[in-house]
């Protein structure tokens, strides 16, 4: 939206015209359906969902897995009400700032999909957890000594961390999770990943235009402090 020529209704048309593109590549994937078991007696909505409740409460790395993915929306959505109030307080004689902002955060997140892509080594959930430690300290850092550049570190960063954590969690929850079972953990999973995430901005909705750019200190002390608590948990527990 930052180039010029381009108004906001032709910029829903792009938007649109990406659904377009998603079906199309959806429809060249190649599915064969798994024929019906005879006499399977199919579960109601409620039942599957409360045994899959039990499920998780039974496997406990499942449990940590589904909280850490709670907690980084959590904290993502303080995050991404911040953004454009810095933008417009912050850098408004960067009439492009907020643009840059996303595109940095973009390029940051290609990076990290790549890096999952070649790295031939297993990834661990801790090096996951670690990395989300790492990112809390650059939070703090970045606006102890806050500007221009330190913001876009930031956007940078988060966006390789972000596809990182969730390209790796994500395989993390699939294997731990018994096939019969990872329709319904898998829709628990972002049931309680989505759901988080407005109770994260109902809460921060107050504080950011108070706190500032200081709010990245609060997110980054938020994460490096509950992280820091999965992580050691996952290393005295499961590894």
């Amino acid at each position: 939206m930052a180039i010029n020529g381009i108004d906001f209704s032709e910029f829903i048309l792009i938007n649109a015209a990406s659904y377009f593109i998603a079906l199309f590549f959806n429809l060249l994937i190649t599915y064969q359906p798994t024929p019906s078991v005879k006499n399977h007696q199919s579960e109601s909505f409620l039942i599957s969902t409360i045994s899959g409740f039990k499920y998780v409460l039974e496997h406990k790395k499942l449990l940590l897995y589904m909280s850490s993915m709670g907690i980084f929306n959590f904290v993502c959505a303080g995050f991404l009400l911040t953004t454009p109030y810095i933008s417009s307080h912050y850098f408004s004689k960067i009439t492009s700032s907020y643009s840059l902002f996303l595109i940095c955060a973009a390029v940051g997140g290609l990076v990290g999909g790549l890096w999952l892509t070649v790295q031939k080594q297993k990834i661990s959930s801790n090096r996951i957890f670690a990395e989300q430690i790492c990112y809390g300290i650059i939070l703090i850092l970045g606006s102890l000594k806050f500007s221009i550049y330190s913001w876009i570190i930031i956007a940078l960063v988060y966006g390789l961390i972000q596809s990182r954590f969730f390209g790796s969690m994500i395989t993390f929850i699939q294997e731990e999770t018994d096939i019969s079972f990872l329709g319904r953990i898998f829709g628990l999973t972002f049931l309680f990943f989505d759901g988080i995430q407005p109770v994260g901005s109902f809460i921060f909705g107050f504080f950011v235009s108070t706190w500032g750019s200081w709010t990245y200190s609060v997110l980054g002390s938020l994460t490096l402090s509950l992280f820091g608590l999965i992580y050691f948990f996952n290393r005295k527990t499961f590894e």
